[in-house]
């Protein structure tokens, strides 16, 4: 989560790319994550960040929101 005072700044973006920098660096072929389907803003921030719907969703057992899972090529 990217706190809202640097929210619109480029954070997360920026972050990510440290993700998928360091999961190249050692080795890496692909970053997958989850994210909740409720969560339109950050859903929007990874496909800018190429990241893609990859069909799998799954309810989570703690609270039963349903997420949904997004992978991306490692540069």
């Amino acid at each position: 989560m990217v706190h809202p005072a640097v929210r619109r700044a480029g954070a997360a973006d920026r972050l990510i790319q440290e993700v998928l920098a360091w999961a190249a660096a050692n080795g890496g072929v692909v970053v997958r994550l989850d994210v909740l389907a409720t969560n339109d803003r950050a859903r929007r921030c990874y496909e800018r960040n190429g990241f893609r719907l990859t069909g799998r969703e799954a309810v989570r057992e703690r609270d039963g929101l349903l997420d949904l899972t997004m992978d991306r090529p490692v540069p």
